[in-house]
């Protein structure tokens, strides 16, 4: 396996990564705070920014909807819209 690209990431920890066909998206905690956010993967450019009061330990994309496991509440669907 080769490594191709790498994002720098200034939060403390990355929770989940999905490709939706077109952007990356990430969920992350940062100290007190928890979110997801959409990235361009050509510019690096977050253009998608959402903050959680629970922590999404993980993410997919189904081809229609991003899931998550939301931190207590199990299997979520998120409206990334």
């Amino acid at each position: 396996m080769q490594i191709q690209a790498t994002y720098k990431m200034k939060e403390e920890a990355v929770g989940g990564v999905a490709f939706d066909g077109e952007y990356l998206w990430f969920t992350y905690v940062d100290g007190e705070n928890c979110g997801l956010k959409r990235i361009n993967r050509e510019t690096q450019e977050v253009n998608r920014h959402f903050e959680f009061d629970d922590f999404v330990a993980g993410i997919c994309f189904d081809g229609k909807d991003l899931w998550g496991n939301v931190s207590g509440k199990g299997i979520s669907r998120i409206d990334a819209e």
